[in-house]
């Protein structure tokens, strides 16, 4: 069954489901349906309006909203890989082994990226961003292709346009980036591990 109404959480699931059915990687489906879901801005000054809203309330889902699309994508990437990892070793792995290596997991309990950045927003970015916030009515200034976007007295944002449309800030997006490829390399290795974990469990005991 689908969640219970909500723009977020329902893009999670369709996500899924249209995901497996037309097979098609999550991370890529997730960027379209989140503008489906009226989740991507259309001017830098709607991003913009909705990005400083968020930060202002300290909510780090209304602030996943207005991100660059990229990252994004980034993040759901990461939240699957790091689900996927968490089933595998609470599956494969020895008692012994697991507490360790859940504990190198952001989180791994849902693999929905707007779930993850909720979940880490107020430890690593919540007040670096309130500082930056200023006072007054929004200005916007274009840098190249992009848009700062502030307040008097704060530091402005960055602000930029996906290919595919709809404008976010873009200020994280190479962190998440590099999360995202970290993320496949540790799914690969914890899914050896979890593999050779099964093998040495059905392999014959020698007998001294």
């Amino acid at each position: 069954m689908p969640p219970a109404p909500g723009r977020a959480p329902l893009a999670g699931w369709l996500t899924q489901r249209v995901a497996s059915a037309i097979r098609l990687p999550v991370s890529r489906l997730a960027g379209l349906l989140l503008l489906l879901c009226g989740c991507s801005a259309a001017t830098p000054e709607a991003a913009c309006a909705r990005f400083v809203r968020g930060v202002r309330q300290g909510d780090g889902a209304q602030v996943f909203d207005a991100l660059f699309r990229p990252t994004q994508w980034s993040l759901y990437s990461v939240a699957r890989c790091q689900s996927e990892m968490r089933k595998l070793i609470l599956r494969d792995y020895p008692p012994a082994e697991r507490q360790a290596a859940l504990a190198r997991l952001m989180d791994g309990q849902s693999n929905s990226g707007r779930d993850l950045f909720q979940r880490i927003y107020g430890e690593r970015y919540a007040q670096a961003f309130q500082r930056r916030l200023g006072q007054g009515p929004l200005r916007l200034q274009r840098d190249g292709e992009a848009v700062l976007c502030g307040r008097e007295g704060g530091e402005p944002f960055r602000f930029e346009l996906a290919k595919e449309g709809g404008w976010g800030m873009a200020e994280l997006d190479r962190e998440w980036e590099q999360a995202k490829v970290r993320a496949h390399h540790d799914l690969d290795t914890v899914r050896d591990n979890a593999r050779l974990y099964r093998e040495a469990r059905t392999r014959p005991q020698e007998t001294p």
